[in-house]
């Protein structure tokens, strides 16, 4: 028979206690018969196993004891619990405590009858000869559906308790629901994830459980591990919160939560035992620095630390304070317009990294031209230590600041920085620089010193928009994404330099494609040293600018030698990109030209596609966010290799690589990987997974951050 509900109740040496609670529950008016008792004896030392064999014997369909060797300590034991729970609905007893009679049948039925995935009742809290006032909730039933009503909920209630609550068993599978082992106060974690994932609840107003509290409760007896333990079970879920991306828009609801709970860790603490141990302080200030590196703004913090705050408040939050780091707390992010918009994307994911660390970020909208003026005058009345924009734009801004008050201006660059020289050579003492590949970073250090600083922070991955396919039901085999362009025009146009320029142009190319490993930078400079030009570091940064469609015509012409390889090869292939219909080949039906599509769309595509085939534009040890993209949407990345991409990934294992010098060997390739799509998705799925765990732009986020808390 299927069980309605499993009940999970930890025990440890509660043989003055657990046969009033089984007997609460054995009695509930659900029946017995439609739930199941989890009972895990957790190691005791008292005649505890032997009462739960008792009832297991007496209700054998219904009750299972799970007795462990070792204690784990009440989370661990629910964890025990959990794997062997089998029924719909999930609730966990205290095994000192008792409930109501109809407590299970009356959260059962309200949870069915209105569809909920959390139910909570009232409780009591009882002393051993004394009943205290009930803790009341108001009652109501309510979905979660938007940011407001899931900061209404937090309002309502508090992370724990969890044993006055039924849990739908999908809720904590589907979320991979646990509690933290071997420590107290698991139920903060428990509950507090809980509270992040619940999409509708039902709260009764009935009182149905009771709380007895006893002098060997852990509420009652108080040690410094009790206490820490509280205050880190705080701090993990925190963490997991961020890493979870359930942090945002929350984040001041759970950082103000935090700081009371540490106010009230070192009050009681001091109060009980004294002063906190020197040592262990510093271990617990440096973790909190860690967690909250902008803890000094933090609302409740400011309030508690207010002259007119309580004064055991404020001696707890001065240190905090006192010693806390220097930290980036406000920035403005520039958006512009780019191809596909690509660069819009970005900047929106970096500002979800920005504010899931606890910064405030303000946005400068390029294309809103209508309201130009307004975005400058709010701009002009705010304290920020930092602009970030992609590729320079509008390093103009800097001009808005009185001179004592100019942020760090951060140009992230995602192409060669001599695509950008104008922008760059107008770079003050507030500019830095932020480059995608290590080469492009040794180029802005020699050719512009009047940037501030200059650091490598790679190209991040964006998230999938749409549900990710599973790799054996995708519809596309072989994408290729990636603008092209009139090869004979940008020839023309090379053809057209003075004699000398066009000479070093061609040799130059003609150079990279013998050795593709040399920045052209390098190629060009031993052109001119070949030539015996004496030019200036101001001169060559103004050529490279000028003959910057060698780089262009190099790209075009890689792009075309991959085309043709895989339909000279019988590879059939769908291609993403402006530009394309003036490609031709021998058998245009093996290539579907999609043209310029957004930047939406090409995820939905790699989201829908086994193979996503990469050429990277002239980066030899930097990164292309095509990388990680299609990796993040589960795809198998087949790119041309570097050194940066070939110390991150190995061949094989988290994408495949091939080589520009061996197109030859581009077709065995794919036929290799669509041949065998059991090993395909192994590699789709690794890579997805370490894409997921450092190559987001929330992880470029933190990059980021930590470069501009350098120069504060």
């Amino acid at each position: 028979m299927n069980k309605k509900i499993s009940i999970i109740i930890p025990c440890y040496n509660v043989e003055n206690t657990i046969v009033k609670c089984l007997d609460s529950l054995v009695k509930q008016t659900i029946g017995i018969d439609a739930m199941e008792l989890i009972l895990i004896d957790d190691a005791s030392t008292d005649e505890t196993l032997n009462i739960l064999c008792q009832y297991e014997q007496q209700f054998s369909e219904s009750i299972l004891v799970v007795h462990c060797n070792d204690n784990g300590k009440p989370g661990q034991a629910r964890n025990v619990g959990l794997q062997y729970a089998s029924g719909e609905y999930i609730g966990f007893v205290d095994a000192d405590d008792y409930c109501e009679p109809q407590m299970y049948d009356t959260m059962y039925h309200a949870a069915i009858s209105q569809g909920c995935d959390l139910v909570i009742c009232q409780y009591t809290q009882n002393e051993i000869d004394n009943q205290l006032p009930t803790n009341f909730i108001s009652s109501t039933t309510m979905s979660i559906d938007t940011v407001e009503d899931r900061l209404h909920f937090l309002n309502l209630t508090t992370f724990h308790p969890i044993w006055n609550r039924l849990y739908t068993k999908e809720l904590l599978v589907d979320n991979a629901i646990a509690f933290p082992a071997g420590m107290y106060y698991e139920d903060v974690f428990f509950s507090g994830l809980i509270n992040g994932y619940c999409k509708k609840v039902c709260i009764l107003p009935d009182t149905l459980y009771h709380h007895v509290l006893h002098s060997n409760s852990i509420t009652c007896k108080l040690t410094p591990e009790t206490l820490l333990n509280r205050l880190e079970t705080n701090m993990m879920l925190i963490e997991e919160l961020r890493n979870r991306n359930l942090y945002q828009p929350f984040a001041v609801w759970y950082d103000n939560h935090f700081i009371t709970e540490y106010t009230l860790f070192v009050t009681t603490f001091t109060k009980q035992f004294g002063k906190i141990h020197s040592e262990l302080f510093d271990v617990l200030q440096q973790s909190i620095y860690e967690l909250f590196p902008y803890i000094a703004r933090i609302p409740q913090i400011q309030l508690f630390s207010h002259e007119n705050a309580d004064l055991n408040l404020r001696m707890a939050v001065r240190p905090l304070i006192e010693h806390a780091p220097k930290t980036v707390t406000r920035i403005l992010v520039v958006k512009g317009r780019s191809r596909y918009d690509v660069l819009r994307d970005f900047a929106d994911e970096l500002i979800t990294g920005f504010q899931n660390m606890g910064i405030i970020v303000d946005i400068y909208d390029v294309a809103d031209s209508e309201h130009r003026c307004t975005q400058d005058e709010f701009c002009k009345m705010q304290i920020y230590d930092a602009i970030v924009s992609f590729n320079g734009m509008m390093t103009n801004l800097l001009d808005l600041f009185d001179k004592h008050a100019k942020p760090l201006f951060l140009s992230f660059l995602v192409d060669h920085p001599y695509y950008h020289h104008p922008r760059m050579e107008s770079a003050n003492e507030n500019h830095c620089v932020s480059c995608v590949d290590h080469h492009h970073v040794k180029y802005i250090e020699k050719y512009y010193p009047n940037v501030k600083d200059t650091c490598f922070i790679a190209h991040g991955g964006n998230h999938p928009v749409t549900p990710v396919k599973p790799y054996k039901e995708r519809s596309y085999s072989v994408v290729f994404m990636g603008s092209y362009g009139d090869i004979e025009a940008e020839e023309q146009e090379i053809n057209n330099f003075p004699e000398l320029a066009k000479t070093i142009a061609w040799n130059v190319i003609n150079q990279h494609f013998v050795n593709r490993h040399e920045p052209l930078e390098i190629l060009f400079q031993r052109e001119f040293d070949k030539h015996q030009l004496d030019i200036s570091k101001e001169e060559f940064r103004n050529l490279l600018y000028q003959m910057a469609i060698v780089d262009k015509f190099i790209r075009l012409q890689n792009r075309k030698s991959i085309i043709d390889t895989l339909t000279q090869n019988g590879v059939h292939v769908d291609v993403f990109g402006a530009n394309w219909e003036t490609y031709s080949c021998d058998s245009p039906d093996l290539i579907h030209i999609h043209g310029q599509v957004s930047y939406s769309t090409i995820l939905e595509t790699m989201c829908d596609t086994k193979i996503v085939l990469n050429a990277l534009p002239l980066f030899m040890n930097g990164s292309h966010e095509r990388v990680f993209t299609s990796m993040l949407c589960g795809a198998v990345c087949l790119t041309e290799r570097n050194e940066y991409l070939e110390g991150l990934f190995h061949d094989g294992a988290e994408l495949r690589f091939f080589d520009m010098d061996d197109l030859g060997k581009l077709p065995c390739i794919i036929e290799e990987i669509l041949s065998d799509s059991e090993k395909a998705e192994q590699i789709a799925l690794t890579g997805q997974r370490k894409a997921r765990e450092h190559h987001t732009w929330i992880h470029r986020a933190e990059d980021i951050i930590k470069f501009i808390q350098q120069h504060l």
